[in-house]
């Protein structure tokens, strides 16, 4: 341990900890325990001296602060004065320019592995969305029975999927397209999404019927693709879509739904 003064401190070009870059860049939050006991310290020689923990200086110094490298997460309102070039793949929510907003489609499409013996999985998204999205999900595999499932816990960054019965296929893949809402629960008719002819919402269905009419937000110019999944936590049940027109479809159920549940849908006009 240094016994110096103050002012016999060396002074630093640079400021270094024990953790590496890639930690700095992907810091969020007090997390690095290494660091926990190391304190970065502002004196002002024969007036005051202060201490703050380092994971803290870097929380202060990083956490607003825009890097022109690494892994990072931003949130809230970011301002740029000038063009702006983004290299490579970018999820953006919503892009504002002067004083109109544009709301962007953000999209992904992934596929999983599943284990073999288990019927329950549980996946995350590849990014977090600002709201829960709505899924279409299927299943791939070479040979073996057809499994019926539902999917549970659907939030902004993952869901879970259950099987009627155990995988026993080692080729047996999750394939997952989810979509950021264009019509949401309790936000009437608002398209909060501009996705063009394409739709996505979740509607929920009374507990007690083996069938429901799905109206679409907004009616389409003729009959679209329909996509349709069953988020519940109960047992899984098998569904089949009917009588798609351009206002709405049904959805018809294998047994009575004995609770409430949500079915996720998405439309598109064909072509």
């Amino acid at each position: 341990m240094s016994s110096k003064k103050i002012s016999e401190l060396e002074e630093c070009a640079a400021l270094k900890s024990n953790c590496t870059e890639s930690a700095l860049n992907e810091y969020e939050g007090d997390q690095d325990l290494d660091l926990d006991s190391t304190y970065f310290m502002i004196a002002r020689e024969n007036v005051k001296n202060e201490k703050i923990n380092f994971n803290r200086l870097k929380s202060s110094t990083l956490d607003s602060s825009l890097l022109d490298h690494g892994t990072q997460s931003l949130k809230g309102v970011k301002t740029f004065n000038a063009n702006t070039l983004i290299e490579g793949n970018a999820y953006i929510e919503r892009i504002t320019s002067g004083s109109h907003q544009d709301n962007v489609d953000e999209t992904i499409c992934f596929k999983y592995k599943a284990n073999i013996n288990q019927n329950i999985f549980h996946i995350n998204f590849p990014k977090t969305f600002k709201r829960k999205p709505v899924l279409s999900v299927s299943t791939q595999c070479s040979s073996g029975s057809i499994l019926p499932f539902i999917i549970l816990n659907v939030t902004e960054y993952k869901f879970s999927i259950k099987f009627a019965a155990n995988i026993t296929q080692e080729d047996f893949y999750i394939h997952t397209t989810a979509y950021s809402p264009s019509f949401t629960l309790g936000e009437g008719l608002t398209n909060i999404a501009n996705q063009g002819s394409a739709q996505s919402f979740i509607q929920e269905v009374a507990s007690g019927t083996d069938r429901a009419i799905i109206s679409f937000p907004t009616q389409h110019q003729s009959s679209p693709i329909v996509s349709a999944c069953l988020e519940g936590s109960g047992p899984v049940i098998p569904s089949v879509l009917s009588n798609i027109n351009n206002s709405s479809c049904e959805i018809i159920f294998s047994s009575n739904l004995p609770e409430n549940h949500y079915v996720h849908i998405i439309s598109h006009e064909q072509g």
